[in-house]
């Protein structure tokens, strides 16, 4: 029964879900080996429930500004600076270019998460890629540049002044609604 299973789910899912798969497999065969029919279908109900389920997801939403920290190990300095998603951004030899700046949403744990891409380079050198990749606030050492000089971090994920003024009109426009509706019509 396991074999058929395996054989089926390997030939219609693709390569990431083929390794969960199989170590998932793995265990329903020892959960069957050990205890039988019964206990290996309550093994499958349960990775099939863990599968669907949707606390793993986090609504991230994407925000046109990041709030970045650099340190300059040399002089031992640290500066904070607001970097727009597509502007590149220079620090001494450094290249720094935000390519996504994601925040989740209020009910959720907070965790603010930046692509970056940083390179050394300068006038009559070859760049060099020092980082591409992911960096999230809440675990900087998660992902972190290696660069004997600098050192670069994600601190926050920013609206710009557009988003906040729509923001703020829909909150106001919400107000407002609320107000009509707890007033009674006047006769």
């Amino acid at each position: 029964m396991i074999k058929r299973l395996k054989t089926k789910l390997s030939t219609s899912f693709p390569e990431f879900f083929k390794k969960i798969l199989g170590e998932s497999i793995d265990c329903l065969r020892i959960c069957h080996a050990n205890s039988g029919n019964d206990v290996a279908f309550l093994c499958l109900s349960a990775l099939v429930l863990l599968f669907l389920s949707p606390a793993h997801a986090r609504e991230m939403t994407e925000y046109p500004v990041a709030k970045l920290q650099y340190l300059d190990k040399v002089t031992a300095r640290t500066t904070t600076f607001q970097a727009t998603i597509g502007e590149t951004m220079n620090f001494g030899s450094l290249y720094v270019k935000v390519q996504s700046c994601q925040k989740s949403s209020p009910v959720d744990q907070p965790e603010s998460a930046a692509f970056l891409q940083v390179w050394e380079g300068g006038e009559g050198r070859d760049s060099k890629w020092v980082f591409s990749g992911w960096m999230f606030a809440s675990s900087p050492g998660l992902s972190s540049m290696d660069h004997p000089v600098y050192d670069v971090w994600v601190l926050d994920c920013l609206e710009d002044e557009a988003m906040k003024a729509a923001r703020e009109a829909a909150e106001k426009a919400a107000q407002e609604e609320a107000l009509e509706e707890e007033t009674p019509p006047v006769e």
